[in-house]
């Protein structure tokens, strides 16, 4: 009996094997657009393993990075997270290259802030110029000076990053000092009311709850845990 070539075989594999493994990487690709999109990001990258439920958008993971994004405003260096048991209306990711999570299971998250970041965020979106940023030993140092009706002064401020109800990063000031004069705390509480807040839950890609925030070596970092 005649054997038939290896190589009829190894195209019949790829015929049957090649969608499933190709499929995941088509809606990923437009995933990363959406991401780029809506975030207003350098890059993004996102990960969805192969199964026999892809074509249902049904995925057992999905992870995903974006670099020199932003949300609603603040920049953001770096977000990073994964989920399990995930459902995409792939019509939707597909055809109009949207951000169509339809289902998540438990994941967590974590955005990197830098000085660079925060201070951005204060120029940008509080006006608040002049002021370099430090990032350190839990400490948020505010510092330089800033113009008041035509007069420049020193402020000084230290402060933490606190989260709120889960729902939001906040400054808490602890001590602020004007040309080397130390305000009360109904001023520092004044201004920080003024910077707040620094992020919101509701501002992220997907729903989460903020778990955590930890300032150090020039950077915060913002913990989030899925479900909400």
């Amino acid at each position: 009996m005649r054997m038939r070539k290896p190589g009829i075989w190894i195209a019949i594999a790829a015929i049957v094997v090649g969608p499933f493994l190709l499929f995941p990487s088509i809606v990923g690709w437009r995933l990363e657009a959406a991401l780029r999109k809506d975030m207003r990001a350098q890059s993004a990258h996102v990960s969805l393993p192969p199964g026999l439920g892809t074509f249902r958008g049904n995925f057992s993971r999905l992870s995903m990075t974006v670099r020199q994004g932003r949300l609603d405003g603040v920049p953001v260096s770096e977000l990073h997270a994964d989920f399990s048991q995930v459902e995409l209306d792939v019509g939707r990711v597909l055809r109009g290259g949207e951000l169509a999570i339809t289902h998540l299971g438990s994941g967590r998250a974590s955005l990197t802030l830098t000085a660079n970041d925060v201070q951005r965020f204060l120029v940008e979106q509080k006006g608040i110029r002049g002021i370099q940023v430090g990032l350190d030993d839990g400490i948020v140092l505010l510092q330089g000076k800033v113009n008041v009706l035509n007069f420049e002064i020193d402020v000084i401020l230290r402060g933490r990053l606190v989260v709120l109800d889960g729902r939001s990063v906040v400054m808490r000031v602890e001590t602020l000092a004007v040309s080397g004069v130390a305000l009360p705390p109904s001023v520092a509480d004044a201004l920080a009311a003024s910077m707040n807040p620094l992020l919101r839950a509701d501002d992220l890609p997907l729903p989460f709850r903020i778990s955590d925030v930890t300032v150090d070596d020039g950077r915060a970092i913002v913990k989030a845990v899925s479900p909400p």
